[in-house]
This record gives C-alpha cells, sequence and structure tokens, in this order.
C-alpha cells in the first residue's frame, strides 16, 4: 500500500498527540559537549527505531490495528506505513526501509519513502532477531539457531552460521557467535566471518544486543575475576582492534539501551537510582553525561540523541563535542592475539653431558623453536632445564608495554635459558591475517625489557611464515609488527645504530678514487653536505675568482662555469639559474657552498654513502655493469678495462647487495661496507653488517661491526678479519670490554 498523512486532530493518534512545532532551543554547557536542545510537544513511542531523519516504530491505529508509522524528525511529519489487520512484530528499520516479522512467520518490507509493502522471499517460518540495513535482512531460524542473510535485490539467502543477537550495517553482521564469549562479523560480500572478540579476558554478556554502524561493535563484557561489568567498543574495520572501554558498571547498572551512529555512540546507565543517558564522540574518544533529567534514550541519528522527557514528549538534542571530556579508554583489555589453542610447555637440556642433551626445542605446532647452531652444543655458566611456556597477560603489562605504531602479531612466550657464552638461534612464527598487506619488512621479534617491547632482530623466513633471529639470554619474546617510516625494521635500526656510532665522526669527501682535505671539515645544513669552496673548486680544475664586493665566488674551466652569492639560494651554472637547497655561508672565515651541485655542475656523478659517511664524486663514464653466466647482476659501479675499479656493488646470488665498497682490480680494497648473508667460520652472520676498511675483501684496519638486529658488535680495528689492537667489544648491545685485542682475543689489562 501507499502511505498515507495523519492529520493531527481532535480524532489524532494516541501516540501522535499535540503539534509539530519545535520549541526554542535550550543549549545547556557539559564538559565533554555543548547540548543543544530543539524539544517538542508531541508524544514520543515506546521502542522505535532512528534511522536518518526518521523514526519507526509500532503501534494503533484509529480502529486498534497495530500498524507501522514513520515521523520525520525534523518536520514532523506522520505516515502510517501500513493498514492490514494481521499480527505484526519485530520491527527494525535503517536506511529507506523497515521490515517485520507478519502474522508471526513472515517477512515484509516496507518502503519508507513510497509506503509500497512487500514480502521478502523467504519461506515462512519463526524468526528473531530480525534486522535491515536498508539493502539486506538479516534473521535467525529459531529451529536451527542459525543466522541467515537474505539480499532484498536479487533475493537470494546466504547462510551465516549458527548464532544470535545479529545486527546489520554497511553489508556486514555483528552477531554473539555459537559460543557465549564470541563476537564475531560477517562480511556478506566475501560470505566469511571472522572473530572479533574471543573469551580470552571474560565472558561476553549476552543477554545485551550488539550495537554496531557498519565501523564500531558495541557490547558488554564481565572481565574475567571482576565483579564489574564492561561496555565495551572495538573498530571493526581493523582486524586487530584493541577494544575501547566506554563504561564500568555493576550488574544491576547494565544498560538496557544502547546505539550509535557515524558520529556518537549512547547509552544508558543507572545512577543515584536513575537513569543517566551517556554519551561519546567517536572522533575524539571523548564521553561524558548526555542527559540526566529522568530523559529516556530512544535512539541516535548523526550526532543527536533521541530522548523522551518525563512529560513523554520527544527531545532532540544535538551534541557539539568540546573535547574535554573524560577520555575513553583503550588499553584495559590484553592486546595478545586470540588463538583456539595455545601448545603447551615445553622443556629441555641444552648444554652438559646428560644423554638427555637437546639440540633444539619446539612447541607442538612449532611455532616457537630454540635451537643451537653448534655440534656440541653450549658452553654454559652452568647447566640447567631450558622451557618454552605461553607469557600470560594478566596483569595487562604486555599490552601497556605496546607503543602506539606497535600490534602483537604472535602469542607471547617465556623462553627460560641460562646465559651462554654463545648464542642460541630463536625462531617465532607470526600470525598472517595481523599482518597488514604487502608489511612483512615491518616485522620484529620484540623481547620485553623494564615495561618496554625492545627489538631483537627478525630475518623473515616467509615460505615457513617465521622469523629468526639470535639471542643470548632469556625473557619474554614476541613477534609485533610496528609501523614505522622505513622500509623494514631490519633496516630502521642499523641506520639508527650506524647513525649514533657517525654521529661524531666528520663527513668525508672522495674526488676520483682520492680523499679531498679541507682547512674546516664538511657540514651538513638543511640535510646537505656543504664544504669550503676553494679546495673542492681547485681539485675539479676549476679557476677560482672571489669577489669581494658582491660577496660572489665564480670557478671556471673550458665548458663550465659556476657561481655562487653568500646568503643566496640561487646559483648560476653555465648562466642558467639554478635553485640551491641551502644558501652559500660563512664558517670560521670560510666560505661554504653545497658538495652536490658543484660536483654535478662539473660533471661528476655525486653518491652519498651513509655508512661510511662519505660522499664520492667521480666521472659517471667510468661506470658500468657486470653479470654472471646465468645472466645475474654480479656488479654495477666504476670500471677499468672491464675490472671492477673506483666506487661500486658487488651482489649475492639471490641479488642482495654483499660489499658496497671501494675496489681496485677486482678486489675490495679501501673503504666499504659488507652484508652477511650465510655462515662465516661457521657462525650465521646473515642481516649482519661490518663497516670498515678492506684489503683483498677482509676487514682489515679500522672497523665498526653491527649484528642483524641493529647492535653494535665492535668497535676497533682488526688485522685480516680478526680483532687486533685498540676495540670495544658489546654483548647485546652493552660495552663488554674495552681495551687490547690480539688475534681475536682480549688480552687483559695486567698483561
Amino acid at each position: 500500500m501507499k502511505f498515507k498523512k495523519i492529520v493531527l486532530g481532535a480524532v489524532a493518534l494516541m501516540l501522535a498527540l499535540g503539534s509539530l512545532s519545535f520549541l526554542p532551543e535550550v543549549y545547556v554547557s557539559a564538559a565533554a559537549f555543548i547540548k543543544k536542545d530543539n524539544p517538542t510537544d508531541y508524544t514520543a513511542p515506546g521502542f522505535p527505531f532512528i534511522t536518518d531523519s526518521k523514526m519507526v516504530w509500532m503501534g494503533d491505529d484509529e480502529n486498534k490495528n497495530y500498524q507501522v508509522f514513520a515521523r520525520d524528525l525534523y518536520s514532523g511529519e506522520l505516515k502510517q506505513l501500513t493498514e492490514t489487520q494481521t499480527y505484526k512484530a519485530k520491527l527494525s528499520a535503517a536506511n529507506n526501509y523497515a521490515i517485520y516479522l507478519d502474522s508471526q512467520k513472515i517477512i515484509m518490507m516496507v518502503n519508507l519513502q513510497t509506503g509500497e509493502s512487500t514480502q521478502a522471499d523467504v519461506k515462512p517460518g519463526y524468526y528473531e532477531y530480525l534486522q535491515t540495513d536498508g539493502e539486506y535482512i538479516v534473521y535467525q531460524d529459531i529451529s536451527t539457531s542459525t543466522l541467515r542473510v537474505y539480499n532484498m535485490t536479487t533475493k537470494e539467502t546466504n547462510i551465516i552460521g549458527k548464532g544470535q543477537d545479529a545486527t546489520l550495517a554497511n553489508s556486514q553482521v555483528a552477531y554473539y557467535g555459537s559460543s557465549e564469549n564470541r563476537l564475531m562479523l560477517y562480511d556478506i560480500a566475501s560470505n566469511t566471518s571472522r572473530v572479533l572478540w574471543d573469551k580470552n579476558d571474560g565472558s561476553l554478556y549476552n543477554s545485551h544486543p550488539v550495537a554496531f554502524n557498519g565501523k564500531y561493535v558495541v557490547w558488554i563484557q564481565q572481565p574475567y575475576n571482576q565483579l564489574k561489568f564492561q561496555l565495551r567498543m572495538i573498530d571493526v574495520t581493523q582486524p586487530d582492534s584493541i577494544p575501547s572501554v566506554l563504561n564500568v558498571f555493576d550488574k544491576a547498572a547494565i544498560p538496557i539501551d544502547t546505539f550509535v551512529s557515524k558520529e556518537i555512540v549512547a547509552w544508558t546507565i543507572e545512577k543515584d537510582g536513575h537513569g543517566v543517558v551517556m554519551a561519546a564522540n567517536l572522533q575524539n574518544k571523548q564521553a561524558d553525561i548526555a542527559a540526566d533529567q529522568g530523559e529516556k534514550l530512544l535512539g541516535v541519528t548523526g550526532s543527536t540523541i533521541i530522548l523522551k522527557n518525563v512529560d513523554n514528549n520527544l527531545i532532540l538534542r544535538t551534541l557539539q563535542s568540546t573535547g574535554k571530556g573524560n577520555a575513553i579508554q583503550d588499553t584495559l583489555v590484553s592486546a595478545i592475539p586470540y588463538a583456539d589453542k595455545i601448545p603447551e610447555q615445553v622443556t629441555g637440556f641444552f648444554g652438559g653431558s646428560s644423554p638427555d642433551t637437546v639440540h633444539e626445542l619446539a612447541t607442538s605446532d612449532r611455532s616457537v623453536i630454540l635451537s643451537s647452531p653448534f655440534e656440541n652444543p653450549f658452553s654454559y655458566k652452568g647447566t640447567d632445564y631450558t622451557s618454552i611456556r605461553y607469557r600470560e597477560d594478566s596483569k595487562l603489562e604486555l599490552t601497556k608495554a605496546l607503543q602506539p605504531d606497535q600490534k602483537m602479531v604472535s602469542l607471547p612466550w617465556t623462553v627460560d635459558v641460562r646465559e651462554a657464552f654463545d648464542y642460541h638461534v630463536l625462531k617465532m612464527a607470526y600470525m598472517p591475517s595481523r599482518v597488514p598487506s604487502a608489511q612483512l619488512s615491518k616485522l620484529g621479534i620484540y623481547k620485553l625489557v623494564e615495561g618496554k617491547w625492545i627489538y631483537a632482530g627478525g630475518i623473515i623466513e616467509e615460505q615457513n611464515q617465521l622469523l629468526r633471529t639470535h639471542i643470548h639470554s632469556g625473557g619474554v619474546y614476541a613477534v609485533l609488527y610496528q609501523d614505522m617510516n622505513a622500509t623494514s625494521l631490519r633496516d630502521y635500526w642499523m641506520r639508527k645504530t650506524i647513525t649514533q656510532v657517525n654521529a661524531d665522526k666528520p663527513i668525508r669527501v672522495f674526488l676520483d678514487g682520492e680523499e679531498v682535505i679541507f682547512h674546516e671539515q664538511p657540514q651538513l645544513k638543511d640535510s646537505s653536505t656543504t664544504v669550503e669552496f676553494r679546495p673542492i673548486f681547485e681539485k675539479l680544475g676549476l679557476q677560482v675568482n672571489w669577489d669581494e664586493a658582491t660577496q660572489m665566488v665564480t670557478g671556471r674551466k673550458e665548458g663550465t662555469s659556476i657561481s655562487l652569492t653568500l646568503g643566496k639560494s640561487q646559483a648560476t651554472v653555465n648562466e642558467e639559474t639554478s635553485e640551491l637547497p641551502t644558501a652559500p655561508y660563512l664558517q670560521k672565515g670560510y666560505t661554504f657552498v653545497p658538495l652536490r651541485l658543484v660536483g654535478e655542475a662539473s660533471g661528476r656523478k655525486v653518491v652519498w654513502d651513509a655508512n661510511l659517511k662519505a660522499v664520492y664524486l667521480y666521472d659517471p663514464a667510468t661506470e658500468g655493469k657486470l653479470y654472471d653466466k646465468a645472466g645475474n647482476l654480479l656488479y654495477e659501479g666504476q670500471l677499468k678495462d672491464g675490472h671492477m675499479h673506483g666506487k661500486g656493488k658487488l651482489f649475492h646470488e639471490d641479488g642482495t647487495v654483499w660489499y658496497d665498497a671501494e675496489f681496485v682490480n677486482d678486489n675490495v680494497m679501501g673503504w666499504g661496507t659488507i652484508y652477511f648473508n650465510g655462515e662465516v667460520f661457521g657462525r650465521d652472520r646473515t642481516g649482519d653488517v661490518l663497516i670498515g676498511q678492506f684489503k683483498n675483501g677482509i676487514p682489515d684496519g679500522y672497523v665498526t661491526s653491527i649484528n642483524d638486529n641493529g647492535k653494535l658488535i665492535y668497535e676497533g680495528y682488526e688485522v685480516q678479519g680478526r680483532f687486533n689492537g685498540r676495540g670495544k667489544y658489546y654483548e647485546d648491545g652493552k660495552l663488554d670490554f674495552e681495551g687490547e685485542f690480539k688475534d681475536g682475543q682480549p688480552v687483559p689489562p695486567n698483561k
């Protein structure tokens, strides 16, 4: 049928008494909200649905037949949407549709704009939990406790699974799963369900239906070992989101109604013997009292809560956020991922001569593996058993240790191992579903240290969904995802350590293989390397001219002219203007100019080596590439007569960089970096980096060695790959010995 407009008068419906005009606006200040009231003098229905600007409910018509009505919240226009004499129940409304169960078994759909009623193409039956979002209908078949979803356009029905209290929004269904402690989300497009929250920290109070707006689900949970209940909210757009706690209360004060729109969530609590309406802004997560004068909460739309006052009249109260309310707490629940089954503790003896000595310990699912790379394992400082056991988060210390950009993507494990003179290999599995797409490089194994998760390394074994690293001591370990502004966590921590090591070292400049000597050391200014102009100009073969009057320096040679002026951020190169990253300036009486512009203007390639804190300038015509017999890139950089000669990179067979260094006739000679991949002298050094001086590819001279987790191993002198001379040795990033070394061993101070 088409809707019919109801004209109010003496014979008006009981649910629509009064005029449709709004009373004067009332402004009331609150900590979190400025409240703007639009009171009306028409009667509010008992149990309406609020959808956008409409309120939909069931009530008696003039003939005492139960019908569906709709009122525009702002114009006040009232429509009767049905006029049949059948029994109607289980109303739901959203967007442009209302649905209800007709004659206890037929699902009917009513268009709120046209008033047209249509029977859903669903076999008549006994159904519960009817909900709609205007495109789909979700319902439960009582006989099997199975939830189903019906497409209102295609008339197709899909089975969700066993569950109850389903709520539908944005083509997704939030519901309590077959287990009373499982909150689920079903995606209609993919026909898949996933767990939003499970029983790892308490029981879901499924006597209270969930509220859902397509982004946030709101429900009630009782944490383990607590008498209090929590009103929780979780963001379904983040697969590993941690619930926020909106309110804590006794069972007697559990909210009867909870509503959530795109902008706010509102609920009712009991305070001092009467109901109080609370609300929270979803953007800034600030909460406060929204109504406390005996009003009843009927629903929400946008930033407006719909109330029924003590006179049974409707009030539209808009909540303008001030940002000064009570912040919603985000870390009152554990961030440990849910797992259907947690492997049992495993123990074993590492070291000693016992027949029970093992070389490897692993959980039953091999998600955690501890091993030794050596045939004769471990010279321990004492012999004891080793164990791997699940680490609970009962006091939330693991959760509180997480930084805002960190999230746990594995279970946490305590690795009990005695301190050893050598390392252990720890492998840990990650949960792929918790890792953002194409972000494996931002995974790492972390150790809990003094209330913080500290990066412990992590070489990725993608085919096994594992990370591995070397550890020297026991503790609590987990795989974390950390959203840092870097291509990978290993690169980030390696770069951070290198930057710290190089902090007090000068910038060095190499031109055509020779180091340029300056009176004043090169400086970084505005992230650009600057040098005193005269030494570099002269080395480049430029004739130098300084004009005191104009404060301009000019360098000229055949075909090249460069002019720069103190304090000006523009240069003239071959009569064309070029922008400078930083203007020339005076430093202790010397004029400093940007090195890159000068080098490139003179026809040189300019390469910055961050590991060496050095700049290389050379003729780009000397560059080339070499390939192996299989056609794989072997080398790229400077060449001489077809041989590696100058600054260049040598690659491993897998395409990763092996050496980034100076070459002389195919040999690594001079300054550079080696990136280890595989075993060296029986030790797995994959991921380690050594920066310094080389002879024939072997460290010889001053070196800095850093392990795969970005921690310093050694600073000092080596001779043919062995510690010799003055140096510092570090254990797990901490200084262990400083002094003289001979043949790889520390020399005691008294010798």
